[in-house]
């Protein structure tokens, strides 16, 4: 709770907020904490109603020791919030709570939010996708009517993936030669399913530079396939193969994701595209930030382009 300061608040001031446990406050665990030596961490407050969203357990500590005060971070939130600030503070700290409890805290987020995906839903609340989606299941059908889902992301996807695929295949037959990522954003689905949409159209990503046919050799889609990237004269060879599968090809690669430096060149490339999201992040840049961005911005291309002609060097000399 960094962005919340840390006040001291009466005892008598204090409302117990909403029980997330079904047995209520645990004695055993007061007693724990009224033997701690230290400073337990702050309670959590709501600040409009004072009443406590997390830290019950704490406050009878202190009021059985005699304290008049405690520490405690207020909240600027309504009671939505609230309760999920609570339920998340349970799950991740102090005394857990039960299998049921995060059931019955699961069920009533699910109903504030029917369009929370199950893994967000079960991340929220400390369940598996698979219990959440257990749990929907026994709900009414009205839950996510909207027939789309929010993901961990943030990204709105269809419930129903059949029909985000036949929108894929569809925008893929109008402009086959499109990003897998712009295909995605319109479609409502991941890249990894526009790639398969692709694949089972027999249609292969094109290259910005070169319409040039891919090679067996090259060809991604053959499982012992060695891509042959630098031509003999140690320039790009020219591939159909678009960024996502290179990537994609690179994480798999035992020599890169079992060695510590491999992962951090994932990691870094990773990070690397950036034209995908730049039409939407560019409206956003305030006025006075964009010679800031912009300067970045050549700084860091420039340190990729040397990168790729150290690249480039290092494939002439094993070329050679």
């Amino acid at each position: 709770m960094r962005n919340f300061p840390v006040t001291t608040i009466p005892l008598d001031r204090l409302l117990a907020g909403e029980a997330l446990r079904s047995y209520g406050i645990d004695a055993d665990h007061v007693r724990v904490l009224m033997d701690h030596d230290g400073e337990l961490p702050p309670i959590l407050v709501q600040r409009s109603t004072m009443r406590v969203i997390d830290g019950m357990h704490r406050l009878h500590a202190a009021r059985a020791k005699g304290c008049a005060e405690i520490h405690a971070h207020l909240l600027d939130v309504d009671d939505t919030a609230a309760f999920l600030y609570g339920v998340a503070a349970n799950v991740s700290h102090g005394l857990p709570l039960s299998l049921a409890d995060r059931k019955s805290a699961a069920l009533r987020v699910m109903r504030l939010y029917p369009d929370w995906s199950d893994r967000a839903l079960g991340r929220a609340c400390g369940l598996s996708g698979k219990t959440v989606a257990a749990l929907r299941a026994t709900q009414e059908s009205g839950l996510g009517a909207t027939g789309r889902r929010i993901g961990l992301d943030g990204r709105a996807r269809p419930v129903n993936g059949s029909a985000g695929r036949l929108l894929a295949r569809q925008i893929l037959e109008r402009t086959p030669q499109a990003p897998l990522r712009q295909v995605a954003k319109e479609a409502g689905v991941s890249t990894g399913t526009v790639r398969k949409v692709r694949d089972e159209m027999g249609l292969r990503a094109n290259s910005a530079h070169s319409t040039a046919p891919v090679h067996a050799a090259d060809d991604p889609a053959r499982p012992n396939a060695r891509p042959s990237e630098y031509s003999h004269r140690g320039r790009p060879a020219r591939t159909e193969m678009d960024p996502e599968r290179i990537l994609e090809n690179l994480r798999r690669d035992p020599s890169l994701k079992y060695r510590a430096k491999g992962r951090d060149l994932l990691r870094l490339l990773y990070r690397g595209p950036v034209l995908a999201v730049a039409s939407e992040v560019v409206d956003e840049i305030p006025a006075h930030c964009i010679p800031a961005v912009a300067h970045l911005s050549r700084l860091y291309a420039q340190e990729w382009l040397a990168l790729s002609t150290l690249l480039e060097d290092r494939a002439r000399k094993d070329a050679a």
